[in-house]
């Protein structure tokens, strides 16, 4: 159980730094279209990851 903690305050600590990597950065080429496609294509990608993983997580404890 610590190691799931461990693995989720080590995972909102990147998630973090990322985010704030990705704020300060400018888009001179921004595009509401480019971007909702994008946020859409990360949603599709990281809710089976999650759901799956959570299943695994789920059968090994």
């Amino acid at each position: 159980m610590k190691i799931l903690i461990a693995l989720g305050i080590f995972l909102g600590i990147i998630g973090l730094i990322f985010t704030v990597i990705a704020v300060n950065s400018t888009d001179t080429n921004y595009n509401s279209q480019k971007s909702f496609s994008n946020l859409s294509m990360i949603y599709l990608i990281t809710i089976p990851v999650a759901i799956i993983g959570g299943i695994i997580l789920w059968i090994i404890l």
